[in-house]
């Protein structure tokens, strides 16, 4: 066995600016299932998660999480409880089960009611639950009814309104049975505090056209929905939001692929663009997010599309918005985190590291979202917050990636962040960190040995012992990972099995390892390289390698000595010899050939395209050859 015998690594946080005070992290709660869908509610102090059977609901004070409320909406697969609440206490709660919808509504200062279900009708889906709630405790309700119309995919919007304290109303449509060819429309609900409701939805745009167009309409307490306002017909993938004031005031935002316009509506009034964020990152669920003081004071915050930095606008009241602020540091491998995935039949939660934006009782903004971080070839992402003015800081640390993180107010006022993590083996844990406090301190390190790395089918497995509770986590080049936890002493096997990018390697006949190890989700971690050694697999030669500019296209051709199997070879353009990402290459499958050809286009480079074979049996991916490339044939021998 090899030891854990460097010093530790120390991942200092981002420091905060002098003027405000640094967020300690208390100890974490350990919970019996995923802390997945992680949201602050609204009601100071309040946070509410994904639980078995329904949503769980927590109060985070100055010593913690205090103990849980279960509310039961039934059993569903892949979908978060979503929830709002006033600081009256009034809230609202909804979720898609395997029936329909559930909800479940509390009066303020009062308990949660009885769930009620929405069924599917026969030859109906319900889909998109959303829900509102107002400071006396008006609530609204809206879903989207999706079915077929003779052999084409029709769907309705439906919206059940109650007043404060009486019972939901037959559900009205905002809009009536329509086919539709991009996507099923859905709504996006605010409501102010004498329960007038905001509605936005998306529908189809012209014929043919790939956009959507986006419509608002408000209803006042007891009337129906007025006229339709148009507000976009540029709306792509279906990406739009609405924050709603107590007094009516609103913001829009809307993606419209190069645009992202912001939309504001003053009370009574109508909506009107203030500000674009231009394009903004929305695949890895990181939507722009925003907040409204009850004065007009607002923030919204976003991730850049090409480089996923954060960016926030302010003003401190009515008004235009300022220039945008880049918020913390640029990612330097922006896209290579890994994905939540599902665990303990927990959501795997897309929009968990999302930015999200509020304010604190002192009325600054704060900003929380889970960015990329580099650790030599680990990406992994951390529980981040901003507060303006102020600093910005990065809470957790690399052997847990931070999956839920959102901003909480404590009822005494201070701000706070609250995040989750998962890691296979180990405990569920929910983490706290308040401005001012002074952080808990880490548990004492454990002692983690090290066994020989061994190559399994399709990856690499790594043995370990730890003296105590730990985390391990393993990363070849290219962010290709793994990790696994122990509860207590003992031993354990982390396996690195790539899910779509191979392992990549430098030499044929081994691959550096880099090893993390601690305490379940400290910041303090031991870290060393070993060397895994690879079984080279008996391959055929490669001959007569040709690559010839031909028109637009650039024509690759070889043969091999003996047929080429369970392998495949991508062509990749290249302006000069440095090792290029196979990612955009040109792929050709083995199938036992011996003569192969490719038309590569040189969209990365005309002068060399370089060659990588793909052995799937162990899912590894090695450059074998770079070749001129020629206007005339030319014969490069490449072994």
């Amino acid at each position: 066995m090899y030891r854990l015998a460097l010093a530790l690594l120390v991942l200092a946080a981002t420091p905060a600016a002098a003027s405000a005070a640094q967020f300690g992290e208390l100890s974490p709660l350990t919970v019996t299932s995923p802390a997945r869908c992680l949201r602050a509610t609204g009601a100071p102090g309040e946070v509410v998660r994904w639980a078995p059977g329904g949503a769980e609901f927590m109060q985070a004070t100055a010593s913690g999480f205090g103990a849980p409320v279960h509310v039961a909406l039934g059993d569903g697969f892949g979908d978060c409880p979503l929830a709002m609440a006033q600081p009256s206490g009034a809230a609202i709660v909804v979720e898609q089960t395997y029936d329909g919808i559930a909800f479940a509504v509390r009066d303020p200062e009062g308990a949660w009611g009885p769930a009620q279900t929405i069924a599917e009708a026969d030859g109906h889906s319900i889909d998109n639950p959303v829900a509102a709630v107002s400071a006396g405790g008006d609530a609204v309700v809206a879903w989207t009814d999706t079915t077929l119309s003779g052999s084409d995919n029709a769907a309705r919007l439906l919206v059940a309104r109650r007043p404060a304290g009486g019972a939901f109303g037959t559900p009205i449509e905002l809009q009536s049975l329509k086919t539709y060819s991009l996507a099923a429309p859905h709504i996006a609900l605010g409501m102010q505090d004498d329960g007038t409701v905001t509605a936005l939805w998306n529908a189809d745009g012209a014929k043919d056209s790939l956009r959507e167009r986006l419509f608002g309409a408000v209803a006042a307490p007891g009337a129906p929905f007025g006229p339709a306002q148009r507000l976009s017909e540029k709306l792509r993938l279906h990406q739009f939001s609405v924050t709603v004031a107590p007094d009516g005031r609103a913001l829009a935002i809307v993606d419209e692929a190069e645009h992202t316009p912001v939309l504001e509506r003053p009370p009574g009034g109508t909506f009107a663009k203030v500000a674009d964020l231009g394009y903004t990152e929305t695949l890895l669920g990181g939507s722009p997010t925003a907040a409204l003081r009850p004065d007009g004071a607002a923030i919204v915050a976003w991730l850049d599309l090409s480089d996923v930095q954060a960016y926030a606008i302010r003003r401190d009241g009515p008004g235009p918005f300022g220039r945008p602020e880049r918020v913390g540091a640029r990612p330097v491998h922006a896209y290579a985190q890994e994905l939540a995935d599902f665990d303990g039949g927990a959501p795997a939660e897309d929009d968990g590291r999302a930015p999200r934006a509020a304010f604190a009782a002192d009325g600054r903004p704060v900003f929380t979202w889970a960015p990329a971080h580099t650790l030599g070839g680990l990406t992994w992402t951390a529980a981040t917050v901003a507060t303006f003015p102020g600093g910005v800081q990065a809470l957790s640390g690399p052997l847990r990636d931070a999956d839920s993180v959102t901003p909480v107010m404590l009822a005494d006022g201070r701000p706070a962040i609250g995040w989750s993590d998962v890691s296979s083996g180990g405990d569920y844990r929910l983490h706290l960190a308040i401005e001012g406090a002074p952080a808990a301190p880490e548990p004492p390190a454990p002692a983690v040995e090290i066994g020989r790395v061994v190559q399994i089918p399709h990856g690499l497995a790594i043995p370990f012992r730890c003296s105590a509770a730990c985390d391990v986590r393993a990363t070849v080049p290219d962010g290709i990972s793994g990790r696994h936890s122990l509860r207590a002493a003992g031993s354990g096997r982390l396996k690195i099995l790539p899910d779509y990018d191979p392992i990549m390697l430098r030499r044929p006949d081994s691959v550096p390892v880099q090893v993390l190890a601690g305490a379940p989700g400290v910041r303090t971690v031991a870290r060393r390289s070993v060397t895994a050694k690879l079984r080279v697999p008996r391959l055929p030669r490669f001959l007569g390698l040709k690559a010839v500019r031909r028109g637009k296209k650039i024509a690759v051709s070889w043969h091999t000595d003996r047929p080429l199997r369970n392998a495949r070879i991508i062509a990749v353009p290249s302006d000069d010899k440095a090792f290029e990402d196979p990612f955009l290459g040109t792929v050709v499958e083995g199938e036992g050939r011996k003569r192969f050809r490719a038309n590569v286009d040189p969209l990365l480079g005309k002068r060399y395209i370089q060659l990588f074979l793909f052995y799937a049996p162990a899912a590894t991916e090695r450059r074998i050859a770079v070749v001129p490339v020629t206007r005339m044939t030319t014969t490069y021998h490449g072994g």
